[in-house]
């Protein structure tokens, strides 16, 4: 048994140069910059002419102020036309089930049922791990649940029914995709304070990811509140990030 710890990976950038990461970068800027003018043009084809990849300084902050601009409206399809693909290690059973609920999103992740676990990998919460005997009793716990797991393997028991004896807490890795669109309101729910600290811990180190590439997006992304300037949910938290 080793417990181990989530990891975020940006796949579309992952076998990048840095100069391929701006190019890629440009692209998709100049996506959103042009799925906004079409809405507002009638010009058939002069500004998706004006600016090219890759741009310059002073192209690129042009063309960033003006989505800075549109971000402030309710108009928010042509953050349909870009994508992000992630690929998330570690990350525990039980948040996945969370995960796998944004629907407007491409999810592909490991199979228990042709995945055999030789060395059974799990999260620790922090509200266990900062409790030394509650901490010691969870290893133990998990210890034995990989013990039956191999236990029933051994005994000839499929994969996909030993399964059923592994915890939560099992780590489990999975690819997502999704549009700029969406990948906001993932921000808006999983930034929240309400949100499991596992999945808010991930949300927010891919949010930090979103800022470094497209600011221009993302600078003022959280949990929903910030954008409301209220909390909606049934029982607030004690942070109240909508006021700072």
């Amino acid at each position: 048994m080793e417990i181990v710890t989530p990891k975020v990976e940006l796949v579309d950038i992952v076998s990048l140069e840095p100069e391929d990461i701006n190019m890629l970068i440009d692209i998709n800027i100049l996506k959103l910059y042009y799925g906004y003018r079409r809405c507002y043009s009638g010009d058939t084809e002069n500004f998706t002419k004006k600016f090219h990849s890759p741009m310059t300084a002073d192209e690129r902050r042009e063309v960033e102020d003006f989505i800075r601009k549109m971000r402030k409206s309710p108009h928010e399809s042509p953050l349909e036309h870009v994508t992000m693909t992630w690929h998330v290690y570690n990350m525990d059973r039980s948040i996945s089930h969370q995960w796998v609920r944004h629907r407007i999103a491409a999810h592909s992740q490991a199979s228990q049922r042709y995945v055999k676990y030789d060395n059974l990998e799990v999260t620790v919460p922090d509200s266990i791990r900062n409790n030394k005997n509650l901490f010691e009793a969870y290893k133990d716990y998990m210890n034995n649940a990989e013990n039956m797991y191999r236990g029933l393997i051994e005994l000839g028991v499929p994969a996909e029914d030993a399964r059923s004896i592994l915890p939560n807490a099992t780590a489990t890795h999975i690819v997502t995709t999704m549009n700029l669109r969406e990948m906001i309101h993932f921000f808006n729910e999983r930034c929240c304070y309400r949100a499991q600290k596992g999945i808010r811990d991930i949300a927010y180190e891919m949010l930090d990811i979103c800022n470094q590439m497209y600011p221009c997006v993302f600078e003022n992304v959280g949990p929903k509140c910030k954008a409301l300037h209220y909390c909606p949910e049934l029982k607030p938290c004690e942070e109240k990030p909508f006021k700072h």
